[in-house]
């Protein structure tokens, strides 16, 4: 993710996606909007999130996530 550190918007909505979240997501550290609702996700939340200090937007729900509550500020 190396030539990616200047993305600040990852939408990846409704594409299928399984599995767990990789800890290599926090590797952006520009990343202010994610969008990775409506997938077939699992596990929790990576703690490398925390490092994403410009992130204003997660989007995660409809995923089979655990360990997390979400709240819905529409």
């Amino acid at each position: 993710m190396l030539a990616m550190v200047s993305l600040r918007v990852l939408i990846l909505f409704k594409n299928e996606l399984s599995g767990i979240i990789p800890e290599e997501i926090g590797d952006l550290p520009n990343l202010e909007h994610l969008d990775l609702s409506h997938n077939a996700l699992t596990g929790g939340l990576p703690a490398s999130l925390e490092r994403l200090i410009k992130l204003r937007q997660l989007h995660v729900e409809h995923n089979q996530l655990s360990g997390i509550a979400l709240c819905d500020h529409q």
